[in-house]
């Protein structure tokens, strides 16, 4: 579990770091943000998650977890499609 929790902690920062870079290879910055929300609303889906599943239960736990996460996915196949149709 501290492994699956470090690996998360990882994409988090460096979907964040990615934001505040300067943009790579003709990423716009609005592809960067979307990766940086994404990363942070799947750390809000786990940690629900997790809240739920050991501490005895979270009101309306399944629809916080599953609304968290499909915008965190939404959010980061977004950042790829846009940085992939970008012209360069």
């Amino acid at each position: 579990m501290l492994v699956y929790v470090g690996v998360l902690a990882l994409m988090a920062i460096a979907a964040l770091g990615r934001r505040l870079q300067q943009p790579v290879r003709g990423a716009s910055r609005d592809s960067s943000g979307r990766a940086a929300l994404g990363g942070v609303l799947f750390i809000a889906s786990d940690s629900v998650l997790a809240w739920d599943r050991f501490t005895g239960g979270v009101p309306l736990a399944l629809l916080l977890v599953l609304s968290t996460y499909y915008l965190a996915q939404w959010c980061i196949a977004c950042s790829v499609s846009a940085s992939a149709n970008r012209p360069r």
